[in-house]
Order: C-alpha cells, then structure tokens, then sequence
C-alpha cells in the first residue's frame, strides 16, 4: 500500500470520526422556549402573550407580543429574536442573546420611544422549576 493511499485512508477516517464527534445541529422547540418564558413572565406577575413563534435553527423569533404590567394596558412589541437557545440537561433553557427592537408608541399625545435592548446569557427556568434562586431568570 503506497503512503499516498494510506494518508488519504487516515484522513478520511479522521474526518469521518470528527463528523461523529460533533452533535446534531437540531432546531430549538420554538413553543417550548415561549411557553418557558410566558411561565417566567407569570411567575412575576406579568402577564405575556405571544402570536407566532418559529424556530431557525438555534434562534427563535416571537411576533406580536404583548406585555401586560399590573395596572397597565399591554405594551407590545412586533418582534423579539431570541438567539444562541440551548436546551439544558434540567429542561431550562439558555440564550445567547435577547434582542428587542427600537419601538415607538404615539398613543393619546403621548409618545413613547424605545431605543431596543439587548440580554445576553439569559436562563429561563424550566416550567415546573421550584428551585427559588433558578425562578428569578438568570442573566450575565
């Protein structure tokens, strides 16, 4: 057998073993990380709706969102991505970043603008979740 062929054997079956070694890149459930988040929302008297929700790979992207604080009307919001989602081992989930865009509401004379904010490594409980320290919803 030549060095050339044996060469070309090994790195094939390198490559083969590296391909393996490397998880499957699966889609993020979109339904779970929302309702993770509206049970977060609840747990602190917010009250969360959310239109659609779908999932592109590890990111998950809500339309139509409305945010109801005590005493107050719903603030929505058209669009939040959520990026970087991970599902952990205990069913809490970890993003990479919350990003929520610039938002301007005119409503009555009044006029309020939102420049966008962003959140990176926020870790939302898992539902049934009693730890609570892990209830707060963790950030960096």
């Amino acid at each position: 057998m030549s060095t050339s062929r044996l060469s070309a054997g090994l790195l094939s079956a390198t490559a083969f073993t590296l391909f393996l070694s490397f998880p499957a890149a699966a889609e993020v459930d979109a339904k779970a990380v929302v309702d993770a988040v509206i049970a977060q929302m609840d747990r602190q008297n917010f009250k969360l709706t959310v239109g659609s929700a779908t999932a592109d790979g590890d990111n998950v992207v809500a339309k139509d969102i409305a945010i109801g604080f005590p005493g107050a009307e719903p603030f929505k919001i058209a669009e939040v991505t959520l990026e970087a989602v991970t599902t952990e081992d205990d069913g809490s989930f970890t993003i990479g970043t919350v990003a929520a865009p610039a938002t301007t509401i005119d409503k009555d004379g009044v006029k309020v603008e939102f420049g966008g904010a962003s959140i990176n490594g926020y870790t939302i409980p898992a539902v049934d979740e009693t730890d609570p320290i892990a209830l707060l919803g963790l950030y960096e």
